[in-house]
């Protein structure tokens, strides 16, 4: 409920993830901008290591931790979802941060590591 009262207070849209979580689009003046809240919690557990490089922002008020994109990218390939979606965005990225990319796989288990490397080879990104 938090989240729907903020979007109506900034007349942003309000909607959820595929996996529920709430997602909030922001409208700007160059565009909308898409914000997919997740909570530590389940599938969507996010490695302390991983949330202290993320970078601060101030969106309307209101302050946000900011995934990478290549920190979203092994989020999603952990989750198993929206890989179609994530292919697209890896292709409208002009630089991708490899070294990022296998740090952030590193912070989760050893035995999930591969699984996460293969999902985003399987989006034609160079592990």
């Amino acid at each position: 409920e938090l989240y729907r009262s903020i979007a109506e207070e900034h007349n942003w849209g309000y909607s959820t993830t595929e996996v529920g979580t709430p997602r909030l689009i922001a409208r700007t003046s160059s565009g909308d901008v898409v914000v997919e809240l997740y909570e530590n919690f389940m599938d969507i557990h996010v490695p302390e290591e991983i949330l202290a490089r993320a970078k601060s922002v101030k969106l309307g008020g209101v302050k946000f931790r900011v995934l990478h994109p290549e920190q979203y990218f092994v989020l999603k390939a952990r989750q198993g979802v929206d890989l179609d979606k994530l292919s697209r965005y890896a292709q409208l990225l002009k630089r991708i941060d490899q070294k990022l990319i296998r740090e952030s796989i590193n912070c989760y288990p050893r035995d999930e590591q591969e699984l996460i490397a293969e999902r985003l080879r399987s989006i034609g990104l160079r592990i």
